[in-house]
């Protein structure tokens, strides 16, 4: 009963929101090849489906290379569905001068697409993101206690909704979305 609701709506959405399934693919292949970070704007966020809240202007959002083997860890805790971006943060003077001590803290919203939503559903698990701990070698999902994650059903013409954690510690993540 609760997976034909769930196709009905996917249904209903398909019909009213056209997703871009083929740009989501684009954007999700785009790699920073080199070692080095480099600043993103708000423009360039919006790509991966982010969109960032920084109070201090000395601070800017920016990005890195992904490590690929993050998309393959899977465990029974979270299992990945789609990599977003590895953001970091910096000093506007050097891109490479990366911030982990964030005062005050940013926000940061992840924005997630109905697949993504049918991907976490497959399971009858709720949609969830996570950051990749390169240590360890594995994912950390978001929390209510730790990152004061939480999302929000909010419709436009790419996405279904996001997560949105505020982050006051911060290093330099590869991130996801999945279950």
């Amino acid at each position: 009963m609760l997976r034909r609701f769930f196709d009905f709506c996917v249904a209903i959405l398909k019909k009213i929101f056209r997703i871009k399934g083929e740009e989501m693919s684009e954007r999700e292949s785009r790699r920073s090849k080199d070692d080095g970070f480099h600043v993103v704007s708000d423009k360039e966020l919006w790509k991966y489906g982010v969109k960032v809240i920084i109070e201090d202007d000395n601070i800017v959002p920016v990005e890195g290379p992904f490590p690929e083997e993050a998309m393959s860890a899977i465990t029974e805790e979270y299992q990945p569905n789609r990599a977003i971006m590895n953001l970091a943060f910096a000093t506007r003077k050097d891109p490479n001068e990366l911030e982990k001590k964030l005062d005050p803290p940013i926000i940061v919203r992840f924005w997630y697409t109905e697949d993504d939503l049918a991907f976490a559903c497959e399971k009858n698990k709720q949609i969830s993101m996570a950051f990749w701990e390169n240590e360890d070698k594995k994912w950390i999902k978001f929390t209510r206690e730790k990152h004061n994650f939480c999302l929000v059903p909010e419709v436009n013409d790419d996405y279904i909704g996001y997560g949105e954690v505020k982050l006051s510690n911060w290093d330099d993540p590869g991130i996801s979305v999945g279950k």
